[in-house]
């Protein structure tokens, strides 16, 4: 092929390439943002309500959560065992504000569900067990993103904050088509500059490519966890709004509950742990991931989202 159809080849790869990224940034950006908006909306709607008409309850028993017999059964944690540990680390959370006399965390706003949601995940079960150690084995670990200073720990949304996802899923091809942006901008190159650009643009395919699979799983996490949200802003705050309005006046005390307000305290308590869970899911793990680590993480996301899913609507 003569040095002139080469270029032209080159050329039309990396404007290919460009539009692919350019693309996946545009989806990417506005599904993320969909997520933060329904994600804000359960958040503001649902759990900070929830914890503040929690905390104005005292007496509340200690929650259960997983044994160490359940923990210590399996090397890879079931959802349902996981979700379980993220409650009772909730009303945990929520039994420490109110003996310390927290105004509650919608006082707050979206920096106190950051501290709270925090303090749940990293404070320890009734078993004595760190929460954030209840993701099962390191494919299981890898799917969850524990409250570290990520964007759910400043009140966004953990799963898809800001733009910061966009630079995990074109990093690489970015910087292969940075090195190669110099040399398709020249009108004219030589041999060895055709086949420098070549390279470069193979790299930034390649890495297209690879990603590809991971790219089409987070898509898919996305749309799902963005429909649970909704469903939670709508259906869970409306819920919650009918047991509030019942409860008694303050102050009000754990024996002052009607069993069935109990019993609805404590399923509210189970959707607060499924809105974690699903939040806390590190979807960018998903473009970087190796085939094998993949697949292993995509079952334990498809396995969290399946059973949150079930779990919120079995309930309100």
């Amino acid at each position: 092929m003569k040095l002139r159809d080469q270029v032209a080849e080159t050329k039309s790869r990396h404007a290919g390439i460009n539009e692919k990224v350019a693309q996946r940034s545009k989806t990417t950006q506005e599904l993320g943002e969909a997520f933060n908006c329904v994600h804000d909306a359960a958040r503001d709607g649902f759990f900070l309500r929830f914890v503040g008409l929690a905390e104005s309850i005292s007496g509340a028993p200690e929650p259960k959560g997983p044994s160490q017999e359940e923990i210590e059964k399996t090397g890879e944690i079931p959802t349902a065992i996981r979700i379980e540990a993220m409650s009772a680390g909730i009303a945990n959370a929520i039994r420490g504000a109110a003996a310390v006399g927290a105004a509650g965390a919608v006082a707050g706003g979206a920096a106190a569900y950051g501290a709270f949601t925090a303090a749940a995940l990293f404070g320890t079960a009734s078993t004595g067990t760190a929460i954030s150690t209840l993701s099962g084995v390191a494919a299981t670990n890898a799917t969850l993103a524990l409250l570290g200073g990520g964007t759910l720990a400043a009140g966004g949304a953990g799963m898809a904050g800001g733009i910061l996802l966009l630079t995990g899923m074109v990093a690489a091809p970015a910087a292969a088509l940075a090195a190669a942006g110099f040399y398709v901008l020249r009108q004219r190159r030589n041999k060895k500059e055709e086949e420098r650009l070549r390279t470069e643009v193979e790299a930034a395919q390649a890495a297209l490519d690879q990603s590809q699979q991971g790219f089409d799983a987070m898509i898919d996490v996305l749309h799902r966890a963005t429909a649970i949200m909704e469903y939670v802003s709508v259906h869970g705050t409306h819920a919650l709004e009918k047991w509030g309005a019942n409860l008694p006046p303050e102050p009000r005390d754990w024996d002052s509950l009607a069993h069935e307000r109990q019993e609805r305290y404590k399923e509210f308590l189970t959707v607060a742990g499924c809105l974690l869970a699903v939040s806390s899911i590190n979807v960018s793990a998903l473009l970087t991931a190796e085939p094998d680590a993949l697949r292993e993480m995509d079952k334990a996301v498809d396995e969290t989202l399946r059973y949150a899913d079930r779990t919120i609507k079995s309930i309100v």
